[in-house]
């Protein structure tokens, strides 16, 4: 009977602290935002959430880069902040275009607990599964007929896509002390979203 009164505290507290992140990220999505700055804007949440105390274990700073030769080896995202199409209800919605199509060197992210946090996801905070995440992000594409500027093709990001997965706290740590961050694993998206297969 213990056993299972101790397993239900550590799963109330977990699921408590995961709530927390979420509030916190949702609450901060705005204005802690920085353009062009995706790696330390995950990295100033994870500071923020360890001085709340939120708990952060297991919390995974994911790397994204194009190893391919798609969009000049740039990562092409396809639901990004204020990248899209000028917003016919602006300025009433508070943001100038819609969520849309742009390239980046890289992009930063992070996962906890099979969720995604991304300041760049659209123009509304959303918390979403790792697989929602991914399709919305990258891998549901406009062709050029439908209106969208560039067509890589989900096959293509699947097998050229590199994730370098570091864990979240000690990386924040190493910065801080300027040492190496540390690598958890680099897999293609495909392999990484095969863990994920089950999770929507």
């Amino acid at each position: 009977m213990k056993i299972l009164l101790l397993l239900s505290c550590f799963f109330v507290t977990h699921s408590f602290a995961d709530t927390e992140l979420v509030k916190h990220f949702t609450s901060t999505f705005n204005s802690h935002y920085e353009a062009s700055r995706c790696g330390d804007n995950i990295l100033q949440l994870l500071e923020r959430a360890e001085k709340l105390r939120i708990n952060l274990n297991g919390a995974r700073i994911i790397e994204i880069t194009n190893t391919g030769n798609s969009v000049f080896g740039m990562v092409n995202a396809e639901f990004a902040r204020e990248s899209g199409r000028l917003n016919p209800q602006y300025p009433a919605s508070g943001f100038r275009n819609l969520p849309g199509e742009t390239n980046w060197f890289h992009h930063v992210v992070l996962e906890k607990d099979g969720l995604i946090y991304d300041y760049d996801f659209g123009n509304n905070p959303k918390v979403v599964p790792v697989r929602t995440y991914f399709e919305k992000m990258f891998l549901i594409e406009k062709k050029r007929s439908e209106g969208g500027d560039f067509y890589v093709g989900p096959e293509e990001k699947l097998k050229y896509y590199e994730l370098l997965l570091r864990p979240g706290i000690e990386t924040l740590h190493a910065r801080r002390n300027r040492q190496v961050s540390p690598t958890e694993k680099v897999l293609k998206l495909a392999d990484f979203l095969r863990d994920f297969s089950s999770l929507k």
